[in-house]
């Protein structure tokens, strides 16, 4: 996800309470936290690290892309932008519409969006891995603890 996108969130949305993905140490520390902002720290590095996977398998899936030849090569590279801009826009409305369905005075709705943003990423990280045979010496990725 572009940089420009990702400023888009409310940074205490993007790193919201994600409690349920962590595991042990990190989550009992988290769960310790006792206001949003404590939240979205102590989660905060979860999302970005599943987001600079993404961001890795993305450039390697590109490089892979470019490195097609031919009439196709040039076509391929626009369609897979167009599909990579496509996905960020909905992966942006449908993390926070669901944020809105939540609100209520509680942490529910940052945690909607901090759930949906790691699996989305997830997610994504996979597609980009299978279709464009992204090796993993290219990419190496761990797709963090949550169980898809």
């Amino acid at each position: 996800m572009s940089a420009a996108r990702r400023g888009a969130l409310p940074a205490a949305l993007v790193a919201a309470a994600l409690a349920g993905l962590l595991p042990g140490a990190a989550r009992a520390a988290c769960e310790d936290a006792t206001t949003e902002p404590g939240l979205a720290a102590c989660y905060a590095e979860k999302v970005a690290r599943v987001e600079a996977e993404l961001d890795k398998v993305w450039q390697a899936a590109r490089r892979r892309i470019d490195a097609v030849g031919g009439a196709d090569g040039p076509v391929l590279a626009q369609h897979a932008l167009i599909a990579q801009r496509a996905w960020e826009e909905y992966r942006l409305a449908e993390c926070v519409d669901g944020v809105r369905a939540h609100y209520g005075g509680t942490a529910a709705g940052q945690q909607y969006e901090g759930e949906c943003l790691i699996l989305t990423a997830q997610t994504r990280t996979r597609q980009l891995v299978w279709r464009y045979r992204v090796p993993r010496e290219l990419a190496p990725i761990t797709y963090g603890e949550a169980p898809l």
